[in-house]
């Protein structure tokens, strides 16, 4: 009996070691900024958590491929349906990409989902007024301002009615 404990024991505490010197790999690339190395490495892995799948997306939109990123956010957008970290990274990517009314989608679902985050109602309000939009930025930007007097929403605001010939 003690011999079958002890193996249990030594087969635990070795799988606890593999599983450390495997997140040590993935962060040594990471630190290095090796992030194609980092890619190989977590398509490598059997086991696709969470987790690790957010890495990989961080490692996509470095190297500058959002469409891949969109691909890997999609199927956890779905399986976490309230996850903010998760609409946030589809909502930048889709912007990098100039799909900017799915952008916007995602940030109507944050600022759903958190509707004190100011975050989200600036990036929505600043595709807007990319989309010239500017009734709608105007609307947003000045919700932000009234929210939290910022500087920068004042700034947009004063922008917004620039573009819509409504000086002062």
């Amino acid at each position: 009996m003690k011999k079958n404990l002890s193996i249990l024991c030594l087969l635990f505490v070795s799988s606890v070691l593999f599983s450390q010197n495997k997140v040590n790999e993935l962060d040594s690339y990471l630190r290095n900024f090796q992030y194609q190395k980092a890619l190989d490495f977590i398509d490598s892995q059997e086991e696709q958590s969470k987790d690790l799948l957010l890495q990989k997306v961080i490692c996509l939109k470095v190297l500058g491929d959002y469409r891949r990123a969109i691909e890997t956010l999609k199927p956890l957008d779905k399986e976490y349906p309230d996850d903010v970290q998760i609409k946030s990274e589809l909502a930048i990517c889709y912007d990098a990409i100039a799909q900017r009314q799915a952008s916007i989608s995602y940030y109507d679902d944050l600022i759903r989902l958190d509707s004190a985050n100011t975050y989200f109602k600036m990036q929505k309000a600043d595709i807007l007024f990319k989309q010239n939009r500017y009734n709608k930025a105007l609307e947003v930007f000045q919700n932000v301002y009234e929210q939290e007097k910022s500087g920068i929403a004042s700034k947009r605001i004063g922008q917004c009615f620039e573009r819509i010939n409504q000086l002062d």
